[in-house]
């Protein structure tokens, strides 16, 4: 593996304002990962269970933490920029695989 992607983990944290009213933020972490297609295995599995399967981007174990959404800011054939969930995680190893889907919704609040 390559590792010559670059796409940002984005964890949402939750917390308490000024004004003391809960408020999410999201906390960023540019990461180097390999992104590949999805098997047909997968984008059926994905279907089923109500997602379309966009891309798998392979990351090191130790720079995933969790995170459930993923920002890629390149071009890539395989993947467009944009914001994805992380609909599945699979431990391989010393990396992580982590399966996206398109994102829906709260796209500008993530991406400040």
């Amino acid at each position: 593996m390559q590792f010559s992607d670059e796409i940002n983990l984005i964890k949402e944290v939750h917390g308490k304002d000024s004004l003391n009213q809960y408020k999410a933020t999201f906390v960023k972490t540019t990461v180097w990962c390999d992104l590949t297609s999805v098997t047909g295995s997968e984008t059926s599995n994905a279907g089923q269970n109500g997602h379309n399967a966009e891309a798998r981007a392979v990351v090191h174990a130790e720079d995933y933490s969790g995170q459930k959404i993923v920002e890629y800011l390149g071009s890539d054939p395989i993947l467009g920029a944009g914001l994805y969930d992380v609909y599945r995680t699979y431990r391989s190893g010393d990396c992580f695989e982590l399966y996206l889907t398109q994102r829906e919704g709260l796209k500008e609040n993530v991406s400040d």
